[in-house]
């Protein structure tokens, strides 16, 4: 279980961590990408790549402290089955193709303790419809010393296995295909 959570508020969203902390599961996500009108227009999703870096920042280092000392309390009280939970930040291209401003919003991510990046690559007003600019996964990934994960467009083991191949990167994310037909990772497991 991988835990994703979203919101304006740094001081709800890090209260919201500690709650989730206790009940394990592989990781713990940000979502600084949907760009869907009725959470980006609230503060939430991408709007967070709008917000100054140093508040993007306290919010991130808030919940990797959170995680740490949750881990660290399980532990204590003799928890040793409790791990410590992965710090990964879904986000967009942001408004633009700016890839500098990209790459230095991701490393402030990495620096205050995200450990893997998953990368929708269309910029904020992109719908549907326009192809993910998967080249930017591809670059990320060899920018960034974090496991970068592709996501967008992926419909088909053919299309997963090409996409990895192209664009090389640690992993992939599927959303609207997982939706739509569960049984694609049965079909990419096999493929591979």
């Amino acid at each position: 279980m991988v835990w994703q959570l979203t919101g304006s508020d740094p001081e709800s969203m890090i209260k919201a961590a500690g709650m989730l902390v206790p009940y394990g599961g592989i990781g713990l996500d940000l979502n600084m990408g949907c760009s869907a009108p009725n959470i980006a227009t609230h503060g939430a999703g991408i709007a967070w790549m709008r917000k100054p870096l140093a508040e993007v920042a306290a919010l991130v280092g808030g919940v990797r402290k959170t995680i740490d000392d949750g881990a660290s309390a399980a532990l204590s009280a003799g928890n040793v089955s409790a791990g410590k939970l992965r710090l990964s930040v879904k986000l967009r291209l942001g408004e633009d193709e700016d890839y500098a401003r990209l790459l230095a919003f991701c490393r402030m991510l990495v620096g205050e303790g995200t450990e893997l990046i998953t990368l929708h690559p269309r910029v904020r007003k992109d719908k549907y419809g326009r192809p993910a600019r998967r080249q930017y996964v591809a670059r990320l990934a060899s920018d960034l010393s974090v496991p970068v994960y592709g996501n967008g467009d992926v419909d088909s083991a053919a299309n997963a296995l090409e996409y990895m191949e192209k664009y090389p990167c640690a992993g992939l994310m599927i959303g609207r295909a997982a939706i739509q037909k569960p049984w694609i990772f049965g079909e990419i497991r096999r493929a591979v």
